[in-house]
């Protein structure tokens, strides 16, 4: 029987000289979750027409709105992130707020959920061998 469940959140702990400032909660996206949010964050432009009149259509990325996406998605809470002394909870404003305010802590964040993305696929594809070498094994002998 295949068991399918629903990955689970994987904390990411954000130090400084040692000390943990700060914690958040991911979800690293499946390929498929990637896709959509690149299907999103896509625009559509004309390049000027040539001289013969044909304009010549060309998909172009919105870097900031799919790193963006990424991050909404990916992080799903955290602790210890403040605002002037007061607690910031984990909406997507605030996740705009922290990336434009301490950018380098949520690339920290982010890098390390591909990691575990990374990982997680790996893993993924060891188990499948290995369960292909107990499908394949030999047969027995007569």
């Amino acid at each position: 029987m295949l068991e399918v469940k629903q990955r689970d959140k994987v904390a990411i702990s954000y130090k400084e000289n040692g000390e943990v400032k700060a914690t958040f909660y991911v979800i690293p996206l499946s390929p498929f979750q990637l896709k959509k949010i690149m299907e999103k964050c896509r625009t559509v432009n004309w390049d000027a027409p040539t001289k013969r009149g044909e304009k010549k259509r060309f998909v172009e990325p919105d870097i900031f709105q799919l790193t963006f996406e990424r991050i909404d998605k990916t992080i799903v809470d955290w602790d210890g992130v403040t605002r002037d002394g007061d607690v910031l909870p984990c909406t997507r404003d605030n996740k705009l707020f922290v990336y434009e305010n301490a950018t380098h802590v949520i690339n920290y964040v982010m890098d390390e959920a591909d990691k575990l993305l990374e990982m997680e696929i790996e893993r993924d594809e060891d188990e499948l061998k290995n369960s292909e070498a107990g499908h394949h094994g030999t047969l027995p002998q007569e």
